[in-house]
């Protein structure tokens, strides 16, 4: 679920006569557009995702201050900010495939020009109303502002806190207590050098994977067989998985038992370009 909103206005003379060429197009440029175009920054950013937000090269945004406004809201859903120094396609298009390359519920994604939300959590309503309710702010040249505009208007429905706050209280105490346990031990048999070289190992693999997906999720539409439609649920599940461990991960042991979905990615991968030829 997509909704984009302008920030400066465009030429409406422009897009009717694109819009009149249009359905004759698509087929032919989609693939071919979303490969050479935006698969390069997509899978930058899916893969250079730090604490929920991705700045490019060139963008003066302040991360920190992006970074804190994804924090404020990590109890509710979890949120992406990506933040793009020149064009990356259609933007409603670009969020919802840097939503299905990220661990997250809910993506916005800015251009120069235009920002984008996409979310699990949202529907369309939800999102228009909460472009309505920020006004300008939400349109605004400060990704800072617009992205706290937004979620201050986006709201998830809240489970009932008594059907959860029992057994997490358990839950919490148990962790807490083994946690620290296990800690203390894993601290002195763990290198942290060696943790690291295996971060980056799964990394890299996550950004070859990242531009594999982009590169055979059309041929799997267009493809319209149902094993290939799975299989590529089940790679961009693998994926989220994968690259939401490694940033919760602490010990070598947690980042190593990554490996299992990072191979089952990288088969599944393989399978998927050996049915579309």
């Amino acid at each position: 679920m997509i909704t984009a909103r302008a920030r400066w206005g465009q030429a409406t003379a422009v897009h009717l006569g694109v819009l009149a060429v249009l359905p004759l197009l698509l087929l032919v440029l989609l693939p071919q557009a979303v490969h050479a175009q935006d698969s390069p920054s997509l899978s930058a950013a899916a893969a250079g995702l730090t604490d929920g937000v991705y700045v490019q090269d060139g963008a003066a945004e302040d991360v920190a201050a992006l970074r804190g406004v994804v924090s404020r809201y990590a109890d509710q859903e979890r949120l992406v900010i990506a933040v793009f120094a020149g064009g990356v396609g259609p933007v409603e298009d670009a969020a919802e495939r840097l939503l299905a390359l990220t661990p997250s519920d809910t993506v916005i994604l800015f251009t120069p020009d235009e920002v984008a939300v996409s979310s699990n959590l949202h529907d369309d309503g939800d999102v228009d109303d909460a472009f309505a309710a920020a006004g300008q702010q939400a349109l605004g040249s400060d990704a800072v502002a617009a992205a706290e505009a937004l979620m201050a208007e986006l709201t998830a429905t809240p489970t009932p806190i008594w059907v959860f706050v029992v057994p997490l209280v358990a839950v919490v105490g148990l962790a807490v207590l083994f946690g620290r346990l296990r800690d203390g031990q894993r601290r002195r048999a763990d290198s942290s050098r060696t943790i690291e070289r295996t971060r980056a190992e799964l990394r890299s693999r996550l950004q070859t994977a990242a531009g594999e997906i982009i590169e055979l999720e059309a041929h799997v539409t267009i493809a319209e067989d149902p094993a290939m439609t799975e299989a590529m649920a089940e790679v961009s599940a693998g994926y989220r998985d994968v690259q939401w461990g490694l940033e919760r991960a602490e010990t070598l042991t947690e980042v190593e038992a990554l490996r299992p979905r990072m191979d089952t990615v990288e088969r599944l991968l393989g399978e998927i370009r050996t049915g579309v030829g």
